[in-house]
């Protein structure tokens, strides 16, 4: 259901509070994140963003993420038939900033630094708003 892509390492059961998410490659297993471990996930990835490692050092700020590069596949289609089912096509996963925890919606995520954006299907969005503290 929510795409963190990494999880840090976690501290003591007892010591942080719990976030609820379900994995939505594995359907119905849950995972327990804690709120230390996506604030290690938002510290690395604003380092790497910051210092340019990883695949920033290699592609800079033109590098485009998985939701990005897709959308622009799917739009960059010579001869489109049909742009309005194309744009549903391409944009089907809501940004969320991380740092507040804030909906941007489907088209938004360009208001979102890449290193603190976080994808939600918008079929699992209701969901993640129980689940998660999300502001609208």
């Amino acid at each position: 259901m929510v795409d963190l892509g990494f999880v840090g390492p976690s501290r003591p059961a007892n010591d942080h509070e719990f976030v609820k998410v379900v994995d939505g490659d594995t359907p119905r297993v849950t995972m327990d994140i804690r709120a230390f471990d996506l604030n290690v996930l938002l510290t690395e990835a604003d380092k790497a963003w910051t210092d340019k490692l990883g695949a920033w050092h290699e592609f800079g700020e033109d590098l485009l993420l998985a939701c990005e590069y897709r959308a622009c596949i799917k739009l960059g289609v010579k001869n489109l038939q049909d742009p309005a089912k194309a744009i549903a096509e391409a944009y089907q996963r809501v940004c969320v900033d991380l740092r507040t925890m804030t909906e941007v919606g489907l088209y938004g995520y360009h208001l979102v630094p890449p290193q603190h954006r976080l994808w939600i299907w918008a079929s699992d969005l209701e969901q993640s708003r129980k689940d998660l503290p999300l502001v609208r």
